[in-house]
């Protein structure tokens, strides 16, 4: 954001404004005006801990036409990232009862991850620190998507009835800039239950069925 100390035209300054990087090479992204701030968004996100220059040159007019006094200059370095990623929670929740049998299984990280180590887009969730496991430590197959920052698995089969699941992240796991995660994330879950009686749909023969072979079954 560049704060102007009053409207500027539009056009003028929004060509005025340049961010490079560390090789001058000038970055590409859209430009707005809010009241007399100039905002920028760069078509790609920064890289961690690369120095920056930003630049507005004296080519920007104010919307009377004077021109920006001198050419205005700032070097920035992005933040590198040092901090482990965390998880906020699953789906379901942990030690939740009544499970569906179709249930999908989310995890909720705190930032982008690294997804060859938690697990690839539309891999089969058999490799990777991500795992769901059956009460024998099982390793569950599936499909692997991510929405975001979140996983999202979906068993291959349906699971089964009246059965206990753990999701579990391993301490393997990495965000984008290589930090692991602190510990190993575990959640453990209960499917339903089959709580409907059976009943008897039909027979043969038939109720009330006359001249019945004396072979019938």
């Amino acid at each position: 954001i560049v704060y102007f100390s009053e409207d500027m035209d539009v056009e003028s300054s929004s060509l005025s404004f340049e961010l490079f990087d560390k090789n001058n090479i000038k970055l590409s992204g859209s430009v707005i005006l809010v009241g007399s701030n100039l905002i920028f968004n760069p078509e790609n996100d920064l890289l961690i801990g690369e120095t920056y220059l930003l630049k507005v040159n004296n080519t920007a007019k104010d919307n009377a036409g004077n021109f920006l006094q001198t050419t205005y200059e700032a070097i920035f370095t992005v933040e590198e990232d040092i901090y482990s990623p965390e998880i906020y929670g699953s789906e379901p929740d942990n030690n939740k009862l009544g499970v569906s049998v179709t249930q999908n299984i989310i995890v909720y990280f705190n930032e982008d991850m690294d997804k060859t180590s938690v697990g690839v887009e539309n891999g089969d969730g058999l490799n990777g620190a991500f795992g769901l496991y059956d009460s024998a430590n099982v390793r569950i197959a599936g499909i692997i998507n991510w929405v975001g920052t979140n996983l999202i698995f979906n068993p291959n089969e349906p699971l089964v009835l009246n059965q206990t699941y753990k999701i579990e992240v391993k301490s393997g796991a990495k965000d984008i800039s290589g930090n692991l995660l602190l510990s190993d994330y575990k959640s453990t879950f209960f499917t339903e239950k089959d709580e409907t009686a059976p009943f008897v749909i039909d027979s043969e023969p038939t109720n009330n069925a006359n001249n019945v072979s004396k072979n019938q079954n």
